[in-house]
């Protein structure tokens, strides 16, 4: 196992976390991580691949998301909540897929300088987020590791 995919399973595991510490369960983290894949990998189109502005474009972008999401769930209950953050899980990545298409090869500026980066910028973001924003923090991190995977290409899949 690479260090790669330990920091991506690190990621969206604090993304299920920092949730919880509001006493909810969020099952929205692979759908944030879809998310920050897509946003890395279409912002690389615009900045020539430069992984810490593909990787800062996904968090933000994933940060955002989860600040409308929370707002649109924030009083329901505590299974129609799961549910509504399971729909996220599911419906994003494959509108993602249906609008990135094929993956691109791997990113040349992955490094485990970078993973290492991107795990200590999502637990800081968790460790420096208020109660009110925790779930978009969540959101954040499970960003990041959208943008590690979409960086890392098919590599995980061997």
């Amino acid at each position: 196992m690479s260090l790669q995919s330990i920091a991506i399973d690190s990621l969206l595991a604090l993304s299920v976390w920092v949730t919880l510490g509001t006493g909810r369960l969020s099952l929205a983290g692979p759908g944030f991580m879809a998310c920050g894949a897509y946003v890395a990998g279409a912002a690389s189109q615009l900045v020539g691949e430069s992984f810490w502005v593909c990787a800062a474009a996904a968090a933000a972008a994933s940060w955002a998301t989860g600040l409308i999401v929370d707002r649109c769930t924030r009083r329901l209950l505590a299974a129609p909540y799961a549910i509504a953050t399971l729909s996220i899980a599911l419906a994003v990545p494959m509108i993602a897929q249906a609008l990135r298409g094929a993956r691109t090869s791997p990113h040349p500026g992955l490094s485990l300088f970078a993973a290492i980066a991107c795990l200590a910028a999502g637990i800081a973001a968790v460790a420096l987020t208020r109660d009110r924003q925790r779930f978009a923090a969540g959101a954040a991190a499970a960003g990041l590791a959208g943008a590690l995977f979409w960086a890392a290409g098919d590599s995980f899949a061997q």
